[in-house]
């Protein structure tokens, strides 16, 4: 239930902030958004690990979170970062980088959630079973039980063969 709550506000805090930064009204610095979304992920990991629990739509959560966060730190980075404000402005360009890497980001999310459930459909029904390992006495036993073999290596035609 925390780890829901943790993936939860981690996916909300993305939502507001690529809300925030369309409309243009806070665009924080790329510092603030890396601080954010690794203590975010931090405290994810840790109540993941204190309450043992593994639930994969959690996760698949939390990774199209992570996938929002990291949008929002190269838009935000390429606003600082923007001299060429006599072409198009830099607030333009955030918001179309903004756009295409979310677009991006939605569109690879889907396609590795379509990859998993197929993968795990093809490996699941196929039955891979490992052959049980034989004790020591097993393999003497069986060597015991089979017939003698005897080598016999004919090199040519000879009188005892009889042809």
């Amino acid at each position: 239930m925390i780890q829901l709550m943790v993936a939860l506000l981690h996916f909300v805090a993305g939502g507001i902030g690529v809300a925030l930064m369309m409309g243009g009204e806070y665009i924080p610095s790329p510092k603030l958004i890396m601080l954010a979304g690794s203590a975010l992920t931090l405290v994810y990991y840790a109540a993941s690990f204190v309450t043992k629990g593994r639930s994969k739509k959690i996760r698949r959560l939390l990774v199209f979170s992570l996938t929002v966060y990291i949008s929002l730190l190269l838009s935000s980075y390429l606003y600082s970062a923007w001299t060429f404000d006599k072409i198009f402005s830099a607030a333009m360009m955030m918001k179309a980088i903004l756009f295409m890497l979310l677009l991006l980001s939605t569109y690879g999310n889907f396609l590795y959630m379509r990859a998993e459930s197929s993968y795990k459909k093809k490996r699941g029904n196929q039955r891979i079973k490992e052959p049980a390992q034989e004790s020591m006495y097993e393999k003497w036993k069986n060597r015991k039980q089979e017939p003698k073999q005897e080598v016999m290596i004919v090199l040519g035609e000879s009188t005892e063969n009889g042809e």
